[in-house]
């Protein structure tokens, strides 16, 4: 038997049927140790006699049985549909008494919390839940999902925290990375290097299944290089040079967004960002109320972090915030829940102060249209077109790019039947591209033909039209690194931006479009905790989340119905540059005419939307650009559940007043 302290196997090698969450009656090769059914190392099957006597009963029965259309394994991991999944992501769990350094159990359920929603809560009288026990032996084991009733979690004297994460993760319903269908393309199995009888160790699934991410290498639920040796030497040799695997130091970050997509029916997705290079220090607060905002705000302008991009929601009966912080110096300002008399107004003073609008998110509440926006320092023309058709949009797109101006941010709203489209212009130079109205299928390739050509996506907007995410996007000049990730679920965002931070990318964007916060789960004993900001390591702030309000929920057109769209990760000159996401299934094709509008320069505008009415439109001001027609639906003004009315805002030159009616003033610096 092998002493590796986490793999176990032997030489009586037996065929059964693999079966419970996700895969029913797969044929598998296994090997029995100290009684115990044990497939891929430590993959526990159960007893192995329970084991043998079911493979006979179905062999005796015309053998396989079809599995049913929800417990179609995908790739590693279960389908998030699955009913093996543990409900909400809550796992109930006890320690046996007799473990020794129970303290690693600890650490691992920690680990696990801090780099997912998952939260394992101590077990009262749940009847589905693991038990952690000891195993004398050398090696640890667990079953795969929630398998019903008590599942043992073995545990050896030497597991470290990592080994534990490891098969918690299999409790979870993860596979090891190396039974991917598709891993002999990364990695090369060394047959004549494992220990005779083992071989079945380095059996793949691979007939019908499909994986939730790119293979990787720094999987925690890879085997090391040397599992099974007999002689010391490699069994598993990567085909990319410089890379290690097996390591047990914690999550990757597509171990975080595998489980993520899995059990994203209990959390919802929506989440959706754009990456471009960058340096410096960085941060990300989202879903936060308006005094928490508004305190990370002042906090982090401080340390000459700037606020470049805002998202508002509405949940329940307030608004909830989210922003992209960069490195920055300078003049700044934040005004949000404003009417357009408001906004503009304020516009209009802070242009004399030489701030220019950057960013604009329009949000419809009830029969009215609150903006918030986000000021930076800047200089020349600038432009502002409001609640506009597509015609009107799209005409005065054309008209300011003639006269120097690019558009830099796009809003839409789709109201009544119509979507109004909303525009910030700065000056530019330059190729530039708008693609508005887009399915995920459209919007994906021309973020990939115009990355070709030079262009560089800026911003991304989403809205739904009839439960469908359509896509509209502003493209700008440039050769450098970029990426997308798209409709995904926000702890698989909140990875992606530790992940890509560290490579030399930079959150630019920020969108999120999914369901209000749900009051309603069950998490009790589990609350969603806030992680504290890590501190300055020279590489950049990652101050993350914002309020603990819950786990976001999935809406019924997007629940459980999601298609890939195979991550891309092309390496260039400029650096990487790659996108992925989670359309809903159900988005439509890509027509011409319909699915998507917009163009390169201006020249190729593309058609209008279908679902467009010629609906006489637009507001703004810009620069020597005369306003259009005012908004007609603007109403008084929605409260903040503080008395404020009519915009908020901050500043960091003086008091700033809220609104124009005088009304809750913000002293603010």
């Amino acid at each position: 038997m092998p002493e590796n302290n986490e793999f176990t196997a032997s030489t009586d090698v037996r065929t059964g049927y693999l079966s419970g969450p996700g895969f029913t009656d797969v044929p598998v090769r296994y090997s029995v140790v100290d009684g115990v059914a044990i497939y891929d190392g430590c993959i526990d099957m159960g007893p192995a006699a329970e084991v043998a006597a079911r493979a006979e009963r179905i062999r005796a029965a015309g053998g396989t049985k079809d599995a049913g259309p929800d417990l179609q394994l995908k790739g590693v991991g279960l389908p998030p549909d699955s009913s093996f999944l543990w409900s909400n992501g809550i796992v109930p769990f006890t320690v046996d008494a007799g473990l020794p350094n129970a303290e690693r159990i600890t650490q691992a359920i920690a680990h696990l919390h801090a780099n997912t929603g998952i939260r394992f809560v101590a077990r009262t009288n749940h009847a589905n839940y693991v038990r952690f026990v000891r195993n004398a032996e050398s090696w640890s084991s667990s079953a795969i999902g929630m398998r019903g009733g008590e599942q043992l979690i073995r545990i050896s004297d030497g597991a470290p925290m990592g080994t534990i994460v490891h098969e918690c993760m299999h409790a979870l319903g993860v596979l090891h990375e190396q039974s991917r269908g598709d891993r002999d393309t990364f990695v090369t199995i060394n047959y004549a290097n494992i220990q005779e009888g083992f071989e079945s160790n380095f059996d793949r699934f691979t007939d019908g299944y499909r994986d939730y991410v790119d293979y990787d290498y720094g999987s925690i639920m890879h085997y090391p290089g040397t599992a099974f040796s007999k002689n010391g030497q490699p069994t598993i040799v990567p085909t990319q040079k410089g890379v290690t695997i097996g390591q047990r130091n914690g999550m990757s970050a597509t171990d975080r967004i595998t489980i993520a997509e899995m059990y994203s029916r209990f959390t919802g997705r929506g989440h959706t960002g754009v990456w471009r290079s960058g340096n410096g220090r960085h941060a990300l607060w989202v879903n936060a109320s308006w005094e928490s905002f508004h305190a990370k705000w002042q906090e982090w302008s401080a340390q000459n972090l700037r606020l470049i991009d805002i998202n508002v929601r509405t949940v329940g009966n307030e608004q909830r915030y989210s922003g992209v912080f960069q490195e920055g110096t300078g003049g700044h300002a934040l005004w949000v829940n404003a009417s357009w008399d408001s906004f503009k107004a304020k516009w209009q003073e802070w242009a004399q102060q030489g701030l220019r609008l950057a960013d604009l998110h329009v949000l419809r509440v009830g029969n009215d249209y609150r903006f918030s926006g986000v000021w930076l320092p800047g200089t020349g023309g600038y432009g502002l077109w409001v609640n506009a058709s597509w015609d009107s949009f799209r005409a005065k797109w054309q008209e300011w790019a003639a006269q120097g101006l690019r558009l830099v941010d796009v809003n839409a709203q789709h109201v009544g039947g119509q979507t109004r489209w909303s525009g910030v212009w700065l000056p530019g130079t330059g190729g530039y591209g708008l693609w508005a109205n887009a399915s995920w299928d459209s919007f994906k390739a021309k973020w990939q033909e115009w990355a070709a050509q030079g262009l560089r996506l800026t911003d991304v907007n989403v809205h739904q039209e009839a439960g469908t995410d359509r896509y509209t996007g502003v493209f700008l000049p440039g050769t450098d690194g970029h990426y997308l990730w798209a409709n995904v679920p926000w702890e698989s965002l909140r990875a992606k931006w530790e992940q890509l931070g560290a490579q030399g990318l930079r959150l630019v964007d920020y969108e999120f479009t999914g369901a209000a916060v749900a009051d309603t789960l069950d998490t009790a004993g589990a609350p969603a905790t806030v992680t504290a900001a890590p501190e300055d390591d020279g590489r950049g702030m990652g101050g993350i989340f914002g309020e603990p309000a819950g786990t976001p929920t999935a809406t019924p057109a997007l629940a459980g119905a999601a298609a890939y769209a195979t991550a891309r990760r092309d390496a260039d000159s400029a650096g990487l540059g790659g996108l992925g996401g989670f359309a809903p299934a159900d988005a439509a094709p890509g027509t011409a005419g319909t699915d998507g509008a917009g163009g390169l320069g201006g020249l190729h505008p593309g058609a209008a939307p279908a679902s467009e009415l010629p609906v006489a439109g637009g507001a703004g001001v810009g620069g020597a650009v005369l306003p259009g027609a005012a908004l007609s639906q603007h109403g008084k003004g929605v409260t903040d559940g503080k008395g404020v009315t009519d915009g908020k805002g901050v500043t960091d030159v003086g008091a700033v007043r809220d609104g124009a009616e005088e009304v809750g003033a913000y002293a603010l610096n």
